[in-house]
């Protein structure tokens, strides 16, 4: 979405000759197919009658990423949680479903994923990223690992994540910030805890929660 795209020509990924196919514009909204590229991310270049603009936004290739949630658990992860989630239909970012985080009034609970047979250290991946809608609130959850310093559990506030009430945000922190493998051993757990919540029961709904290169 925008300004002045009935008149785009032409949207190629950037720093390539690779085009993407213009399915439909007005005014205020171009819609496209993204082409087929080895690229694990990249900005687009959008030309109309006034010239380029590259994006500010960069796009993920999700073909090219280490899928943790999609519509579904994968790569060997499933529901580690504490409080009462699962995979739901009610709300999602793409696809059909999300994870359905919920955190009962006061539990101090911690919600996530877990492949129990560990994944070893990554180091191509870059990034760690996830769409995540709020709750009736504005919260704080702390992401949380068990190869992390401050393990799977209720005391690690090292990476907070602010999420306002009632929005999908969109997250990409970097993987050296997080240091999912800083004790060494596979990484088994995933997940975000909170403080509370006091008020009463809440829920969050996560998407697309993957490693990007």
């Amino acid at each position: 979405t925008g300004n002045n795209l009935n008149d785009v020509k032409s949207v190629v990924l950037e720093g390539t000759t690779i085009a993407a196919t213009i399915v439909s514009q007005t005014k205020k909204e171009l819609v496209i197919t993204f082409p087929e590229t080895t690229a694990n991310s990249a900005k687009l270049v959008i030309t109309n009658e006034t010239g380029p603009i590259t994006t500010s936004q960069v796009f993920v290739n999700m073909n090219n990423a280490y899928k943790i949630f999609t519509d579904s658990y994968q790569n060997g992860f499933d529901n580690a949680s504490w409080g009462p989630a699962e995979i739901s239909a009610a709300f999602f970012k793409s696809g059909s479903k999300s994870f359905k985080a919920g955190y009962n009034k006061g539990n101090w609970s911690a919600d996530g994923f877990a492949n129990w047979s560990g994944v070893a250290n990554m180091p191509e991946y870059t990034y760690f990223s996830f769409w995540v809608k709020g709750a009736s609130a504005n919260y704080t959850l702390y992401l949380v690992g068990d190869q992390r310093d401050g393990g799977y559990g209720n005391s690690d506030k090292s990476v907070p994540i602010n999420i306002p009430a009632n929005v999908w945000t969109y997250f990409k922190i970097p993987m050296s910030s997080i240091q999912f493998w800083k004790k060494g051993g596979p990484l088994k757990q995933i997940g975000f805890w909170i403080e509370g919540p006091d008020a009463q029961d809440e829920a969050f709904y996560f998407d697309d929660v993957i490693f990007v290169k």
